[in-house]
Order: structure tokens, then sequence, then C-alpha cells
């Protein structure tokens, strides 16, 4: 319960110790394995945020050093 109380409040709760093999269990085991992967999501997001922060001022650097114009045309 205080591990799902964590999950709310945005924070990552530690993991988890499952002893039962019941029904109960099982759930926890299930919210385990949901708290591992949205973990691992969330991580995955942000170093892709990383590198298109990264891509975004490389291309911003290299339109605001140019001297010529630039014109931009949608294949559609």
């Amino acid at each position: 319960t205080e591990a799902a109380r964590q999950m709310a409040a945005g924070l990552t709760p530690e993991a988890i110790s499952i002893r039962s093999r019941n029904e109960i269990g099982m759930l926890a085991q299930a919210f385990a394995s949901m708290n591992r992967q949205l973990t691992s999501r969330i991580s995955d997001l942000q170093e892709q945020r990383q590198r298109l922060q990264h891509n975004h001022q490389q291309l911003e650097t290299v339109l605001e050093a140019m001297v010529e114009g630039v014109i931009a045309v949608d294949a559609r």
C-alpha cells in the first residue's frame, strides 16, 4: 500500500518484498513489474528528451550563424 501511495505521489518506491503466493502476492508481483517497466520507460524518455534538446540546440546554433536566408519547403 505504501508503494502505491509513493507512485501516486510521483515517487519511485524501493523494491517491494513479496512473501505471499496467493492472489495478493500475485497482485504485488504484477505491481512490482509495472513499477520496473514504468521506471525504465521514464528513464528512456528522459534520455530521448536530452538528445532532442541537444539536437535542437545544435540546429539553432547553425541557423543563427548563417548569413544567408533559409527556405523550408514541405514535400506535400
